[in-house]
């Protein structure tokens, strides 16, 4: 069984497009009924100094009527705690990183894409919906 690429925005369509990383960044919302996979890929293409790029994803089941941070499991002595998804990279250098997860969704968007105190930094951001 593959997976079938069924919606790809890019950064114009996401929102995040050649954002400056010492801001918060949120995207646009992002229709992603009857696909049950993302993919998002963050392109930090101009850099001056180290720092962590961080970002959280919330999904809505109702078109974007009603949003929900996305949650992660951790399990302690039998009992699941859940925690809002966040995600963090630490960057040294320019470069592209993708992060992957199943969508049971709506719509998606991105939210508080942020890291860097130097206002030269900038990043573009697409997203990739599918259906496996």
């Amino acid at each position: 069984m593959g997976t079938t690429l069924q919606y790809f925005r890019n950064e114009t369509d996401v929102g995040l497009d050649d954002v400056l990383l010492n801001a918060s960044n949120n995207s646009n919302e992002l229709s992603c009924r009857g696909m049950n996979q993302c993919t998002i890929v963050v392109d930090h293409h101009t850099h001056a100094s180290t720092f962590t790029l961080t970002f959280y994803v919330e999904g809505s089941i109702d078109e974007g009527d009603t949003w929900f941070r996305l949650q992660i499991a951790n399990e302690a002595s039998g009992v699941m705690t859940l925690n809002d998804a966040s995600y963090s990279k630490s960057m040294a250098a320019t470069g592209v990183f993708a992060v992957e997860f199943p969508i049971n969704y709506t719509n998606i968007r991105i939210k508080a894409l942020t890291g860097s105190s130097n206002a030269g930094d900038k990043a573009d951001v697409n997203v990739q919906f599918g259906s496996i």
